[in-house]
């Protein structure tokens, strides 16, 4: 082998190591074929009626059934209070989590209340607004 092959070969074992230690969060991940504008243009009926039967389902149960809220719109409400998409809200500590839910972001009157409290959150979760 030569000096450039042996380069070469090094090159290679060495990307693979980092690829596949390479943790990618934060809202990035790899490409996938889903990913691909034609699937997604496929999509995107069935994607909207989703979207649309989650938040009829939300005004129905939640405002006119006033029903309390379950541990998923907790964690869905406080996820949008501060500003997170759901892959940066999974990045996120459990002890960072835990104290967000203790100051209730989910009703409405406590949105206000602790306002700059989140900014402090955002703040310490590091995260790009």
């Amino acid at each position: 082998m030569t000096k450039e092959e042996q380069r070469l070969q090094e090159k290679k074992i060495l990307r693979d190591i980092v690829e596949s230690k390479l943790d990618i969060q934060g809202g990035y991940q790899k490409p996938e074929w889903t990913d691909i504008l034609a699937f997604q243009l496929l999509m995107l009926p069935f994607n909207l009626g989703k979207v649309a039967w989650f938040h009829v389902r939300r005004f129905y149960k939640y405002t006119i059934m006033r029903e309390e809220f379950d541990d998923i719109e907790k964690d869905y409400r406080t996820r949008k209070v501060v500003g997170l998409s759901e892959t940066q809200w999974d990045a996120v500590s459990e002890e960072k989590k835990a104290s967000l839910y203790k100051k209730e972001l989910w009703y409405e009157a406590n949105k206000e209340v602790n306002s700059f409290l989140v900014i402090d959150e955002r703040f310490l979760l590091k995260v790009p607004t």
